[in-house]
């Protein structure tokens, strides 16, 4: 389905979380309001980063200028590229949440 208006993303391409519009309207609404299909990180690397692929060790991004404020220091997001002291695992699932037990310092 195309569907063009500001800030929809719907231009017939495969479908993502982001999207905002499905194919023929064919859609079931998920019953406990946002549903995920995303495993967990393990507990020995509970802090999912780098958009769920991988999982790291410590809650805290390194240090890298290149990537510029995702890799700069701070407590470690699904949007952060680098994990501390490169302490990291791939997503066990390929695509991760943090686990169960991690606990944010922000």
């Amino acid at each position: 389905k195309q569907w063009y208006q500001r800030r929809v993303r719907g231009d017939g391409s495969a479908i993502e979380r982001d999207r905002m519009c499905c194919e023929g309207d064919r859609f079931r609404r998920c019953p406990s309001g946002i549903c995920q299909r995303y495993g967990k990180c393990p507990s020995s690397h509970p802090y999912v980063y780098y958009n769920g692929k991988y999982c790291c060790k410590v809650n805290k991004e390194k240090h890298y200028k290149h990537q510029k404020s995702k890799c700069d220091g701070r407590v470690i997001s699904r949007s952060s590229l680098c994990c501390e002291s490169d302490q990291f695992t791939r997503c066990p699932s390929g695509i991760c949440n943090n686990a169960a037990c991690a606990i944010r310092n922000e």
